[in-house]
């Protein structure tokens, strides 16, 4: 009998942007893209391992290393409680070295942008997933950014990356485990830097418009909320395991969020005892025959429970301490607890007094100047995640009105359903991407790592983008042309920072850079129109692609480099080759000679002891590393706010400081010459005025050259402030004799520090360049 073959009905695919071409739907595809992707993020990681950093990352791995010799350790500490728990777990496996936490960071990013391929190769398809790949690899590998790796910004990526990655894994595989992950991620995401709360509320925005829309049920999204706050408990475990060993879990448990975490855990177990008893409820009829059966024994237990509980009471009636019995139950203490935590919801995400402080020296004009110069570096992410977001805000407005909603728990969605996830989806792109682009604006320290996110969540639009131009490949030339217009304006609004922005403003060269970018605009047309043929209208988006890459190529090339070197005319870029080429060498130079801090450090170890401790002024705790000896205890190891704190606070601080020193005088001082921030707008504070021959003053002429000391400061302060070259231009007359004034007094308020240096230790003859090197006397 012949066997009878059912009919299947095929189930509806999406139509991937590169349809036709199996080798790129398939595993070619993928270890091509790995390939490309792996190219840069090798390289990158290169050199952050080969460089050692000589300021944040040391400063993590120093503290991490002072809690390994002293759990307990408690100086002020400005390592983030999950990047000190990262040092400290690098530092306890690879030894007293960055190797470690450089080794966990590198394993975070591959699986943050491992998770965002895999997500977006199956929302997208495999050619908008790799190029986002490749992208994302390229500008969070890049040298100048990613500096050497062991910062709280890297660290942090990954952790936003995987939380956004395995909530969209959730709509498109229907699986709440999804949620307890993305919940466990987003728990450590604010602890690495508060600035990564962008993806918590982007997703949060993007919770709320599915209910006022009705793409969800509000049952659903509550749910969906209830399983990623179960993984931000379970999430907080290692921090506050890691606290709680140190004696300090109410350092997480009491501040925000910890606070607000806990805060919810009585209403959650209102709702678990409300749900049990409707399931008693619903068993009653069980429950009352086995009652009836066991009768003796439940009914001795309820009255052995009671008893106990009445006589203790009683006894402490009698004691007279009746409310300290009370509030020692659980669930008294536990009110009792959230209670106390109430008042700390007023902390701010950022600290005010790092952000307001350092406004008080800075100027809007500069920040604009600084802000633009670093957004020149990313014209592809920023041009083509503004396309995505138009495009997006397009499909709002034009969207049938009879648009269904999408049947989130199937496995198996027709191309209509993708692309409407697609779009609704892209809420949380660009809600995450406006929030890291206008974050770097907090604060008026612009520090090239703050860049870093904005990469990360334009990898997702990007993809979207390529997806959106599935059907009308001509999209593409849109992107280009997009990227053509976006370096302009931002070259305008930078060079208009003092003023209007102005194509006058623009550098005499610039046109002629700015045509050579039009030349993959024209042959994006060319192959638009070479491609028209149905035959080959397969091969279309692998040539525009080819293009877009062609662009994006060039534009690095000329925009992402160092940003840092004036000329006498105007602001010079080297290309993104030369960038790389000054890395490497200097990787090559750190084979041989090495530099100043690091010679500073050498010295001190070979001329001291382990039991010896140095101080370090200025933000170069690299120093400590380098020479593998410790800061002063209760000191803290590294400053960097003694241009920008008010002179008060300062005296204060140097009051302290000495306080301490007279306990304990370090072996070695260090003046690192590092003036931090306000950057060019004051002369550094010398521990030992020198003069311009190189003649250190006698440390009985201090007092006669006080005052001609505390002037030079305020002229050449002045001088910075109102000097035309100045970043943001020339700051008005009446300001700069404000600031300058202040800096005068920040100086006077130094002094006692100089006194005690001058009167308590000799220099130190050595190789150390601009830093200087002080011995206690014997």
């Amino acid at each position: 009998m012949a066997s009878r073959r059912k009919n299947k009905i095929a189930q509806p695919r999406a139509a991937s942007i590169t349809s036709g071409n199996t080798f790129f739907n398939r595993w070619g595809g993928i270890v091509l893209v790995v390939a490309i992707a792996l190219i840069p993020f090798i390289i990158g990681k290169y050199l952050e391992f080969s460089q050692p950093d000589a300021y944040d990352g040391s400063l993590n791995i120093y503290s991490a290393r002072q809690i390994q010799l002293d759990r307990h350790y408690n100086s002020p500490i400005s390592a983030r409680p999950a990047t000190l728990l990262v040092n400290y777990i690098g530092v306890s496996l690879f030894g007293y070295s960055e190797t470690g936490p450089k080794i966990i960071q590198m394993l975070m990013q591959i699986a943050g942008l491992g998770m965002m391929f895999f997500v977006l190769r199956k929302l997208y398809g495999i050619l908008p997933a790799g190029v986002a790949l490749i992208l994302a690899s390229f500008y969070l590998s890049h040298p100048l950014f990613a500096k050497t790796g062991n910062v709280k910004e890297q660290h942090m990526i990954g952790c936003m990356l995987i939380m956004v990655s395995c909530y969209i894994l959730r709509h498109l595989a229907g699986k709440s485990f999804w949620l307890i992950i993305a919940g466990a991620f987003a728990a450590n995401i604010y602890y690495f830097k508060p600035t990564g709360v962008s993806a918590i509320i982007a997703i949060m925005v993007y919770m709320v418009v599915s209910v006022v829309f009705r793409w969800q049920k509000i049952r659903a999204v509550i749910i969906d909320a209830f399983w990623i706050y179960v993984g931000v408990n379970i999430g907080l475990l290692p921090l506050i395991s890691f606290y709680a060993w140190r004696g300090m879990a109410r350092g997480i448990i009491n501040q925000f969020p910890g606070n607000v975490i806990i805060f919810f855990l009585p209403f959650l177990l209102a709702i678990g005892l409300l749900w049990f008893s409707i399931q008693l409820w619903k068993k009653k009829k069980h429950i009352v025959t086995q009652i009836k059966i066991n009768r003796k024994i439940y009914r001795g237990g309820m009255w052995l429970v009671a008893g106990v509980f009445l006589i203790t009471l009683l006894y402490f009636v009698f004691r007279g301490d009746t409310w300290g019995y009370l509030k020692n139950i659980w669930i008294v203490a536990l009110f009792l607890d959230i209670k106390n935590m109430i008042p700390s919801f007023k902390m701010s995400i950022i600290s005010g007094e790092y952000v307001s402080g350092s406004r008080a020296v800075s100027d809007l004009s500069t920040q604009i100047h600084d802000v633009m110069k670093y957004y020149l570096s990313f014209v592809v992410p920023i041009g083509l995640s503004l396309v995505g977001i138009f495009w997006s805000v397009i499909k709002i407005f034009t969207r049938p009105k009879n648009d269904e909603l999408i049947e989130e728990n199937s496995l198996h969605f027709d191309e209509r359903n993708r692309h409407v996830l697609a779009e609704r989806l892209m809420i949380i792109f660009a809600v995450w991407w406006i929030l890291d682009m206008a974050f770097v604006w907090v604060s008026p320290r612009n520090y090239v790592q703050y860049y870093l996110p904005l990469n990360a969540s334009a990898g997702f639009i990007i993809a979207y983008v390529l997806y959106h131009g599935r059907h009308k490949p001509v999209g593409y030339l849109y992107m280009l042309a997009a990227l053509w217009l976006v370096d302009p304006i931002l070259v305008a609004i930078k060079y208009g920072a003092g003023g209007s922005p102005a194509i006058g403003l623009w550098p005499s060269n610039y046109w002629g850079e700015h045509f050579v970018k039009i030349l993959p605009l024209i042959l994006g047309f060319i192959a638009f129109y070479f491609t028209s043929e149905k035959k080959n209208q397969r091969y279309r988006p692998l040539a525009l692609v080819t293009v877009l890459f062609l662009m994006i190529f060039m534009i690095n090339a000329m925009t992402l480099g160092s940003q840092d070197k004036i000329d006498a005319k105007n602001e010079y870029w080297p290309s993104n080759f030369t960038q790389y080429q000054e890395r490497l060498d200097r990787v090559e130079k750190s084979k041989g000679p090495q530099g100043l801090w690091q010679a500073v450090g050498s010295y001190v170890k070979s001329n001291s002891s382990e039991s010896d401790y140095i101080y370090v002024w200025g933000w170069v705790p690299g120093i400590y590393v380098q020479a593998q000896r410790s800061c002063v205890p209760k000191v803290p190891p590294a400053e960097s706010n003694m241009h920008s704190d008010s002179p008060e606070f300062l005296a204060k601080k140097i009051k302290d400081l000495l306080a301490q020193f007279e306990n304990k005088k370090p072996l070695y001082i260090v003046d690192s010459q590092k003036s931090h921030y306000p950057y060019y707008s004051h002369p550094n504070f010398d521990l030992w005025p020198v003069s311009s021959n190189g003649a250190y003053m006698p440390a009985d002429k201090l007092e006669q050259y006080q005052e001609v000391l505390d002037k030079n400061v305020y002229v050449q302060t002045l001088a910075m402030l109102t000097a035309e070259r100045r970043p943001g231009g020339p700051l008005a007359q009446d300001r700069a004799e404000e600031l300058a004034t202040l800096e005068q007094q920040r100086h006077q308020a130094m002094v006692p520090l100089r006194k005690f240096v001058m009167g308590n230790y000799v220099p130190v003859n050595g190789d150390f360049g601009n830093m200087k090197l002080y011995k206690r006397k014997d």
